[in-house]
């Protein structure tokens, strides 16, 4: 069986459980127990002795176990394993950190954590598919793993607990609500475990001795309200690249820059050119008048020629030098205008060129700046974990059951927007609830499920994200509400106030402080 697993295993599939022979080896076990008790009461013959003591030795394990009475319902073999020794250096694990290990660590663990949570989830809403638990086995074998090779031991020994209830439930069938809000309980542990290895300097220890604690039980673990894991994007590239958030930050600010920098130049550009048409339209006026003048100058020329014929018939019109200064001038001044419309003809295609490069600049800088901040987009699935364990807390230490649901978890949102609005949302989904959601006795006496619901949903509406949360619980008590306005001054007693209108004292600051 363990050959066929390694086979699986070698082309890149999942293997499958082998319960049926780890029962088998319980039901030896227990025989190979009643055995030797058999035996040592002098029931059972030689050579059957000598079979049992052979298939001890094949099918036992290298430890030795020594149990008082046989117990064939056992679930599972670990359970048979452990031993007081074992439980005693559980609680003795002590941290040997390295220093150039740990930093990849943190970067895988903060990327199987969101997964994990998810994984947990996705189990809880569908416990009979297989899919759900083995995936969350793998990522809790793989964080196991990659802890220990870091050095995190104890953060290890914690992941090793978790995914050896994973395999327990699965294999007693156990997997009610109380289970899983164990486990729910147990993931939160191992999220503070993760916080104090980011945040040493804000945390307490973690584990701690517990003689109470029992051979599969996890090591007891105080609560720790750290700041969660940062936001993370899973990448599926092959090759991946990291970039620290303040360059992308500087690269898009600079991006910007070049935006607000071609827009002048375009303005200039446009000056420039609303110039050179106005130049181009003087230079036809300037046209248009000298041929005028270069027609009033011949009218002048041929009335002078005509008396000047009249008096002397031997004069020809054509000799260069009887030409007034008039005409040189005209003559000049036209040559001057073709030079001049020259340029401006020059200028104008410079201007077109310089603007269909602008242009191209344009759509370039736009592209490149979309592109950058594509980087800093993250989904909202990328605090989802961070959400739900804060639900679990508040619910937990009010003594209410509740759950979040998050609709629209990949509609994207700027990271630095998002890392902002953690805090809000946080502070809004313990609002709901500390003072929406009803105990579970008052929810069950109203026909209600004793778990709460709250709703996060997101959307996109343009390019706005439009951000809504509800809870399914009792609501506003307009009664409380109406008589702390009235005891802080705020409404009268005889004032008769709309429910809508009574709502909107929660927003006051008087309201809130007196």
């Amino acid at each position: 069986a363990l050959g066929e697993m390694l086979n699986s295993i070698r082309d890149q599939q999942s293997p499958l459980p082998g319960n049926e022979i780890i029962a088998a080896l319980e039901a030896l076990q227990a025989a190979t127990l009643e055995n030797e008790a058999q035996l040592s009461d002098g029931e059972v013959a030689g050579n059957e002795l000598a079979t049992a003591s052979t298939v001890e030795d094949e099918a036992a394990p290298v430890e030795s176990i020594h149990i008082a009475e046989p117990a064939p319902d056992i679930p599972h073999l670990n359970k048979l394993l452990a031993t007081a020794d074992e439980q005693q250096a559980r609680r003795n694990i002590v941290d040997d950190l390295d220093d150039q290990l740990l930093p990849i660590f943190l970067e895988e663990a903060s990327e199987l954590m969101p997964k994990i949570g998810s994984e947990s989830r996705n189990w809880r809403a569908s416990p009979t598919q297989s899919d759900a638990s083995a995936s969350l086995q793998r990522l809790l074998h793989t964080l196991k793993g990659s802890a220990r090779m870091a050095g995190a031991m104890r953060l290890g020994e914690l992941t090793h607990v978790m995914e050896t209830q994973v395999v327990n439930a699965l294999e007693s069938g156990s997997l009610d609500t109380a289970y899983f809000d164990e486990f729910e309980i147990e993931l939160d542990r191992l999220n503070d475990a993760l916080n104090q290895l980011l945040h040493p300097e804000a945390s307490t220890p973690i584990i701690e001795e517990d003689s109470q604690t029992d051979q599969q039980a996890a090591p007891h673990v105080k609560p720790v309200h750290t700041p969660a894991v940062p936001l993370v994007e899973p990448e599926t590239s092959a090759s991946m690249l990291r970039v620290r958030s303040e360059m992308v930050d500087r690269l898009v600010n600079e991006a910007g820059e070049i935006s607000i920098t071609r827009s002048r130049l375009e303005s200039s550009v446009s000056g420039i050119k609303q110039n050179a048409a106005e130049l181009a339209e003087n230079i036809g006026r300037l046209r248009s008048q000298l041929r005028e003048l270069e027609i009033q100058a011949e009218s002048q020329m041929q009335s002078t020629l005509t008396h000047m014929h009249m008096d002397d018939h031997q004069f020809d019109p054509l000799e260069f030098d009887r030409f007034t200064r008039l005409q040189e001038l005209t003559r000049m001044i036209a040559e001057s205008i073709n030079d001049v419309g020259t340029v401006q003809q020059n200028i104008t295609v410079g201007l077109n060129e310089t603007e269909a490069a602008l242009t191209q600049q344009g759509r370039m800088t736009r592209d490149l700046q979309q592109a950058l901040m594509h980087i800093r987009i993250v989904p909202l699935s990328s605090i989802a974990d961070r959400l739900h364990r804060t639900v679990r807390r508040a619910a937990k230490d009010l003594g209410k059951k509740a759950s979040l649901q998050i609709i629209g978890e990949q509609v994207e949102i700027d990271r630095s927007v998002l890392e902002k609005m953690v805090a809000p949302f946080e502070h809004l989904l313990r609002n709901a609830v500390a003072h929406g959601l009803e105990l579970p006795a008052d929810r069950v006496a109203s026909g209600k499920s004793e778990y709460g619901e709250v709703v996060l949903h997101a959307r996109q509406e343009g390019n706005e994200v439009m951000l809504s949360l509800r809870d399914d619980g009792r609501g506003l008590d307009l009664e409380a509400i109406r008589a702390r306005a009235i005891a802080n001054g705020l409404l009268q007693p005889e004032i008769h106030v709309a429910p809508n209108q009574l709502m909107q004292y929660i927003f006051c600051t008087r309201f809130l402080y007196g």
